[in-house]
């Protein structure tokens, strides 16, 4: 039977193997040896860990979409109310026209930031049903590339967003004052 102070040993030798390097020593070790023990216990940790992280993954990209829908709700209002404000009043068109038009435009980025995570997303199914060990070392940088540029251009679409909600904010306030 092992003890402790030989499983803590283990334990601290494992600390940086990866899953597979761990499932590797639980298979070669007799069941209740220190090694094996050890093994088992560090395997048991990263997979709390992993499912701890995909939870915090899952909230944040929940709350992005959250974030996102409400963003699209309000463009929604402000187009629905300033296009039926131009249908029943003739002052201010030109001003009316530029509040409708920079709110589809900032409808139009949100809309491609859902469209760039989903596609990021099916690159990641696409590449975990290939099978992420038969990607090249350049495919997997490439890959890497590409989903970092597109949450960089998410981003900056999102930024643009709030810019655009505030120069809305701006010309619904000056359409009030000016009537």
């Amino acid at each position: 039977m092992a003890t402790q102070h030989e499983i803590d040993g283990w334990r601290n030798a494992y600390k940086n193997y990866s899953r597979d390097q761990l499932i590797a020593v639980i298979r070669s070790k007799a069941d209740f040896s220190a090694e094996h023990i050890a093994a088992t216990q560090c395997l048991a940790e990263m997979v709390d860990y992993a499912e701890y992280e995909r939870r915090i993954i899952d909230i944040a990209r929940d709350s992005n979409y959250a974030f996102w829908n409400a963003l699209l709700t309000f463009d929604g209002i402000i187009i629905s109310v300033f296009s039926a404000v131009a249908v029943f009043s003739q002052a201010s068109k030109v001003l009316i026209f530029i509040i409708i038009a920079i709110s589809m435009l900032s409808a139009g980025l949100l809309i491609l930031n859902f469209r760039s995570v989903r596609n990021t997303y099916r690159l990641i199914g696409k590449t975990m049903d290939l099978g992420v060990e038969r990607l090249s070392p350049e495919q997997r940088k490439q890959q890497i590339t590409t989903s970092n540029r597109g949450h960089e251009w998410c981003n900056y679409r999102e930024m643009a967003t709030y810019y655009i909600l505030v120069g809305q904010g701006i010309l619904i306030l000056f359409l009030i004052s000016v009537r």
